[in-house]
C-alpha cells in the first residue's frame, strides 16, 4: 500500500502533464455528474414521462456505441490534445447555451435530444483522446497507476457530484446546475492547455 501511495504521489506532484490531465478529468467527471442529475430531473419534471427520460439515456449512450471506432481512427491520425480541447470547448458552449435557454424559460424537448447527442459525441471523443494520450504522458511502469488514479477519481467525483447536484437542484434549480457544468468544461480546457505535448504523426 505504501508503495502504491508513493507511486501516486510521484505521478501527481512530479509529472506536470499528468497532473493537469488528472485535474481536467476529475473536474469534468464532477461537472458531468451535476449535469446528468439536473437533466434527468428536468426532463421528468417538464414531461412527467419516464419514457422520455429513457429516450434521453438512449440519446446519450447510442452515439458513443456507433461512433467509437470512427473516433478511434481519427484520433490515431491527429493531435490528441487538439481533440480534447475541441471537445471541451464544444461542450462548454453547448451547455452554456442550454443554461441560458432555461434561464429565459425556453424548454423544447427536441433541443434537449440534440444537445444530448452533441455532448455524448464530444464526451466520447474526449475519453478516447484521453486514453490515447496517456501512454505518451507517463512512463510505462506508471501507466497502471495512472489509469487506476483516473478511475478512482472518476468514481469519487461522480459520487460527490451526484450528491451536490441534488442539493443544488433543490435550492437553485436545474439551469444553475447546468451553468456550473459549463464552467467546469472551461476549467478543464484550461488545464488541458497547460499540458506540454508534441504530436508525432505516425
Amino acid at each position: 500500500m505504501s508503495k502504491l501511495f508513493n507511486f501516486n504521489k510521484s505521478i501527481i506532484f512530479e509529472n506536470n502533464n499528468f497532473r493537469n490531465l488528472w485535474f481536467a478529468r476529475t473536474i469534468s467527471y464532477f461537472g458531468d455528474s451535476l449535469y446528468n442529475i439536473a437533466l434527468m430531473w428536468l426532463v421528468y419534471e417538464k414531461t412527467g414521462s419516464a419514457f422520455h427520460v429513457g429516450l434521453i439515456l438512449v440519446a446519450k449512450f447510442l452515439p458513443q456505441l456507433l461512433f467509437s471506432m470512427i473516433f478511434g481512427v481519427w484520433i490515431d491520425k491527429w493531435n490528441r490534445k487538439w481533440f480534447m480541447q475541441i471537445s471541451d470547448f464544444i461542450q462548454a458552449f453547448t451547455t452554456g447555451v442550454f443554461a441560458v435557454l432555461l434561464f429565459v424559460d425556453v424548454f423544447e424537448l427536441q433541443y434537449i435530444y440534440f444537445i444530448t447527442i452533441i455532448l455524448s459525441l464530444c464526451n466520447n471523443l474526449f475519453g478516447i483522446s484521453n486514453t490515447s494520450i496517456l501512454p505518451e504522458l507517463v512512463k510505462k511502469d506508471l501507466l497502471i497507476t495512472a489509469n487506476s488514479l483516473l478511475s478512482t477519481s472518476q468514481q469519487v467525483a461522480r459520487l460527490v457530484g451526484s450528491t451536490v447536484g441534488g442539493i443544488l437542484i433543490a435550492y437553485t434549480g436545474e439551469a444553475t446546475v447546468i451553468a456550473i457544468n459549463a464552467i467546469t468544461f472551461f476549467v478543464s480546457l484550461a488545464f488541458i492547455q497547460f499540458i506540454r505535448y508534441e504530436y508525432t504523426p505516425k
